[in-house]
């Protein structure tokens, strides 16, 4: 299967630049960490084909976001909704990317 949503390392650093210079907040949160168990969660449940993400808040009023697994119909299948992602520093100690 063909991956049409990959883009190249160059292409992803200007998105996250851009984030970071329109953010309006040097500490925003500018990422998340999503487990891959959280994916095999969601994925594992029947009539899964893709996952939604929804921004929201989190108890700490920091950008976060809700996961939600979706069927070919783009219906939501709310039996499993995950949140509890970790959020990226906003420097990564290790990334391809320069922050």
């Amino acid at each position: 299967m063909s991956n049409t949503h990959e883009i190249t390392i160059e292409e992803g650093q200007v998105m996250l630049d851009s984030f970071k210079n329109n953010a309006g907040c040097v500490n925003a949160v500018r990422g998340v960490k999503i487990e891959q168990s959280i994916i095999n969660d969601l994925m594992s449940q029947p009539n899964a084909v893709g996952i939604n993400a929804y921004y929201g808040l989190n108890s700490s009023n920091q950008l976060t976001l809700v996961l939600i697994a979706y069927d070919n119909l783009d219906n939501d299948i709310a039996s499993v909704v995950m949140d509890i992602l970790f959020n990226r520093p906003p420097y990564p100690i290790s990334s391809p990317f320069t922050m």
